[in-house]
């Protein structure tokens, strides 16, 4: 793997997404307790219901407005200006896809109280802002060297899948 190129190193969505990363590490949700801990936890998951919920009964009205055709949607019957049905499938994976949100988001509180216990149990005297640090640096990493869409370079997910443009159609496979 090639590493990106230097210029993404100091990129302005490099250092937003790093610094973005460390502020919200700073901020100390895992102190939340009763009615707040709950509220946190649960808003990823109801969020992303709700979108779910709110795209299903606004697809299709958009496009009818516009005049475009609407394209066929599972759970639907095909006809223009129907919506996509709440099947049970759907409906399960949503749920599920929402839990797993939930889930994560006190996971993720979870590991943080344990992190600043660690820090507090070695002497560290301010563990947020430790805590802080090292989520700018890990965003940073993660921002750097992820898979980023608009790279120059193609990705390498689906190698072997497509052809090259630039290679002839009789050409012997890269190595």
């Amino acid at each position: 793997m090639a590493l990106p190129p230097l210029s993404r190193l100091y990129a302005p969505r490099t250092l937003a997404f790093a610094v973005a990363s460390g502020a919200e590490e700073m901020i100390p949700y895992h102190r939340a307790r009763g009615r707040t801990r709950a509220a946190i936890i649960a808003v990823p998951g109801l969020g992303y219901a709700g979108v779910v919920a709110w795209a299903m009964t606004r697809r299709g009205e958009a496009d009818q407005a516009q005049g475009m055709p609407q394209l066929s949607v599972p759970g639907s019957s095909g006809k223009q200006g129907t919506r996509p049905k709440a099947t049970p499938q759907l409906v399960g994976v949503t749920a599920a896809i929402a839990a797993v949100l939930s889930g994560s988001t006190a996971l993720s509180m979870a590991l943080d109280g344990a992190f600043e216990r660690f820090l507090v149990r070695r002497g560290v005297r301010r563990p947020l802002l430790v805590m802080g640090a090292t989520g700018l640096v890990v965003g940073w990493a993660l921002e750097y060297f992820g898979a980023d869409s608009d790279d120059e370079q193609p990705s390498q997910a689906g190698a072997g899948k497509h052809r090259d443009d630039d290679r002839p159609l009789d050409a012997p496979p890269r190595l």
